[in-house]
């Protein structure tokens, strides 16, 4: 079945939710269907384009609310929630949800985090919205834990759990632990970073701004100039001219990736697969596939037998988060915990 719906009749409100998945600089708006999360609709749309996310989301509903009736939503947000409301860090939006929900006329309005969509989306993906990174030559059962890990602006960290015939989703901050070097150029690169921010996150190196950072770090100690200051011209300089030192960059990346994914398989005992979400991912597919990623994966020791009967995938699907966020507000709809403790003690 195809993720693209393009079926518009009138159904009634429990057959199609609005979703969105929204960050600092663009938001994401879509009508999934209810039942199996293929997205039918779907719009990306810049924050800075409207004064708030009120404005946005109606504008979204007027070009599709002759078609559908919706009463349900959620919304996966790369913000805390505090109090029933939300304050995006790099957007002048924020909304209070009980006064969102009620403005939009809808049943329920949920929030979620957008790492906890990306995770809720796993179970609904098809085949090719994934490549295969390590392939076990033995079938997994589908009822193991999960672990997903995704770098983009930050680096999220989720688990999936199959309980009573449910996959639940756990966030966690496995982005906020230390990094820790596997080789001499790896000590050095930590020693460069330390002296900038003292304590040393995975997420200093694997994100954006972590590609940045491991550039100039890599050329500090190369003594070399390091001329580019953006994730997407180091990755361009990388894969379009092959540039020396961007190219060894993006593999030390994969590298890295490699080593905190096992580490992340290891703690969380999650044998049933690893997913790699995230916008940096697609974008350096060929860098992940030629070996660096895999061949640090399963150097670990004694583990290496558990972690090759381990699938991992690189998810090129890009809308993930709207996916998920449908799938949230099903869990919650059937009497299912969505939100982890920790979000709801916030």
């Amino acid at each position: 079945m195809p993720l693209i719906n393009t079926d518009n009749k009138l159904m009634t409100p429990t057959n199609y939710y609005l979703v969105a998945d929204i960050g600092g600089t663009n938001a994401r708006f879509a009508i999934s269907n209810a039942q199996n999360h293929q997205i039918v609709v779907h719009e990306n749309l810049n924050c800075q384009d409207f004064n708030n996310i009120d404005a946005a989301v109606c504008y979204f509903l007027a070009k599709h609310v002759n078609d559908y009736l919706i009463k349900y939503a959620c919304f996966a947000v790369a913000a805390p929630v505090m109090n029933n409301r939300v304050k995006f860090t790099n957007s002048h939006w924020y909304f209070d949800i009980d006064k969102l929900q009620r403005k939009l006329d809808l049943e329920k309005l949920l929030v979620i985090n957008d790492f906890k969509a990306q995770a809720c989306s796993i179970p609904f993906l098809q085949d090719s919205d994934s490549i295969v990174l390590i392939k076990p030559n033995k079938k997994v059962p589908n009822d193991l834990p999960i672990s997903i890990i995704g770098a983009g602006t930050g680096l999220g960290v989720a688990s999936l759990h199959y309980i009573d015939g449910n996959y639940l989703a756990m966030t966690s901050e496995g982005g906020h632990a230390g990094f820790t070097p596997s080789n001499d150029m790896e000590n050095e690169v930590l020693s460069y970073l330390m002296s900038r921010f003292g304590y040393v996150t995975r997420e200093h190196i694997l994100s954006g701004p972590g590609i940045v950072n491991l550039y100039q770090a890599v050329a500090s100690i190369s003594k070399v100039d390091a001329p580019l200051n953006e994730p997407y011209l180091i990755t361009q300089a990388a894969l379009e001219k092959n540039d020396p030192l961007a190219l060894t960059v993006l593999t030390m990346f994969c590298q890295i990736m490699g080593t905190v994914c096992a580490d992340i398989i290891l703690t969380q005992g999650s044998n049933g697969a690893l997913y790699i979400a995230g916008g940096i991912a697609p974008k350096i597919q060929k860098i992940f596939e030629q070996g660096a990623f895999s061949e640090r994966f399963l150097r670990k020791g004694s583990a290496y037998e558990f972690l090759r009967y381990t699938p991992v995938y690189l998810i090129t699907q890009s809308l993930t988060g709207l996916i998920g966020a449908s799938a949230a507000l099903q869990q919650y709809n059937h009497g299912l915990p969505v939100n982890d403790l920790v979000e709801n003690l916030i």
